[in-house]
């Protein structure tokens, strides 16, 4: 009894525990765009190590094809060493996109963080700090900083205020670290909102749970990670991060994203 007991649970550590990279794609529809678009988006690599030069993890990145690549925090952890962060940006860098980067809640810890962000734009790598661009005549790109170690109060009001100033026929994508804002704040001009943060719930059960936990949504968190479509689009990654996790990903495979954005031929 003891063997097969024993049996049956490295069975399913076999089946339960891989971090091998998915790639999943998203396609998004809209009469606002005006052209279409693909975009990589990575998030919540927390310095970990797929291998020399992150080769694994550029392998899969290198087997799709991008025209820009937003990054979604938490790239450097605050307490590895970010070597393999910016070997990721080195290899990144060759690729020849433009590179959008966000803050996340633990590189906001970071004491050294003026420095980070130094190297961080050495790797031609555009860190958004509450500031817009434009990826089309008409996709627009927001990147949100993190709000860690600010007021609350203070962080949504400057939400509101970079919704306002938004027009409402641009197709208005927002890049922030946390997707806690998507159900807390009730923004009318963003079209899309693309998110890390939550591991993917660090635990799943395929088809019935999408995720245990998650930071700022507690148990069962209803924005794991996938796509959601309350009063606009959510996407939610459930990221790179492995070693740097407390428990094993459980049916909960690291992931980067491809969304795609097609103008809607019905327009």
């Amino acid at each position: 009894m003891y063997l097969i007991v024993s049996a049956l649970i490295l069975l399913f550590l076999l089946i339960s525990i891989s971090y091998k990279i998915n790639i999943i794609q998203y396609e998004i529809k809209s009469e606002k765009i005006d052209r279409d678009m693909d975009i990589l988006f990575l998030s919540d690599l927390h310095s970990c190590d797929y291998g020399i030069n992150q080769k694994k993890l550029m392998d899969k990145i290198k087997s799709v094809d991008c025209d820009v690549i937003l990054l979604g925090g938490d790239i450097v952890d605050d307490k590895l060493k970010p070597k393999k962060a910016f070997e990721l940006l080195e290899q990144l860098q060759q690729l020849g996109k433009k590179i959008y980067y966000v803050h996340g809640n633990h590189e906001k810890r970071i004491e050294n963080l003026v420095e980070i962000d130094e190297t961080i734009r050495k790797y031609n790598v555009q860190i958004l700090d509450n500031e817009d661009v434009f990826l089309s005549n008409n996709i627009k790109l927001i990147g949100v900083d993190d709000s860690s170690g600010k007021i609350l109060e203070n962080y949504e009001n400057k939400l509101d205020d970079l919704d306002e100033k938004l027009k409402s026929e641009n197709f208005n994508i927002c890049l922030i670290h946390k997707p806690d804002y998507y159900f807390k704040k009730n923004l009318k001009n963003f079209d899309l909102m693309i998110s890390g943060h939550t591991h993917g719930g660090q635990w799943r059960i395929p088809l019935i749970l999408n995720g245990i936990i998650s930071p700022g949504q507690g148990l069962f968190p209803k924005y794991a990670g996938g796509m959601y479509n309350d009063n606009y689009t959510l996407i939610v990654s459930r990221g790179l991060a492995k070693e740097k996790t407390v428990v094993p990903r459980i049916f909960n495979r690291p992931e980067i994203n491809l969304i795609k954005l097609r103008k809607n031929n019905n327009s």
